[in-house]
């Protein structure tokens, strides 16, 4: 089963309906705030899929949603 990231503000915007959606379809929501994000809540979104992946058991999809864009300072091209 496909488990695909994205920033969890996102799905606090849906209503329940199309959120439970998403959440079947395998959306897991993380905290991509640019002042650093929640740590703790973000690890235990990230180690079920981690284990599921290592077990080979999902793929995992990341979907940046342009957080960073106000950031115009960054080099995105490293």
């Amino acid at each position: 089963m496909p488990k695909i990231i994205l920033n969890e503000d996102i799905l606090k915007t849906m209503n329940p309906t199309k959120r439970k959606a998403f959440e079947n379809f395998g959306a897991v929501g993380i905290d991509a705030s640019i002042t650093g994000g929640d740590k703790s809540s973000n690890a235990k979104a990230f180690f079920p899929l981690i284990k599921d992946f290592v077990r080979n058991k999902c793929n995992i999809f990341i979907f940046p949603e342009g957080r960073l864009a106000v950031r115009k300072d960054l080099d995105l091209h490293g």
